[in-house]
């Protein structure tokens, strides 16, 4: 917190996906020098999506069957995303299988 302007700012990077807090909490003071008064401040981080998912490869091939049932199973494709919690679901969409 600047003593002059009062505004409070974080004195650095806060990066949830990598484990740091997601709140903080200080004490300040205000005084006119002869009396003080005191106020916790506690700050939460929401977490952003600010990660993109990425597939392990840039191309995949695979073989199915002739005849094979429908449903049938025939690849499974990785994919990761650096976010947690709702911003780290992924979901995957295909054209013309």
């Amino acid at each position: 917190m600047n003593p002059t302007t009062r505004v409070v700012t974080l004195s650095t990077n806060y990066d949830v996906d990598t484990g740091s807090a997601t709140s903080l909490s200080c004490t300040v003071t205000v005084s006119d020098g002869e009396l003080t008064d005191t106020a916790t401040l506690n700050v939460n981080i929401n977490n952003i999506n600010d990660n993109t998912p990425t597939f392990t490869a840039s191309s995949y091939s695979f073989y199915a069957q002739p005849y094979s049932d429908v449903g049938t199973i025939i690849a499974s494709l990785p994919a990761a995303d650096g976010d947690i919690g709702t911003f780290g679901k992924r979901k995957s969409f295909y054209e013309n299988i």
